[in-house]
């Protein structure tokens, strides 16, 4: 699969790149196998690191971050 993230998109973290529109995660370019409800939990923690994030959010709901 070729699916590539624009940069203005991607986010980074350690050997880690998060595409969150491609739906994929990379290990130092490697895909890293992710389930759909995983993905999405990780996709709310990396756009939010530092922050606290209240369950409400983190299920999907709405609420002030």
């Amino acid at each position: 699969m070729t699916d590539k993230a624009t940069p203005e998109d991607a986010i980074f973290f350690g050997p880690f790149h998060l595409a969150p529109a491609a739906r994929r995660l990379d290990k130092a370019g490697v895909a890293v196998p992710l389930g759909g409800r995983a993905f999405d939990l990780l996709v709310v923690l990396a756009e939010h690191a530092g922050q606290v994030v209240s369950k409400r959010e983190l299920m999907g709901g709405s609420g002030p971050m």
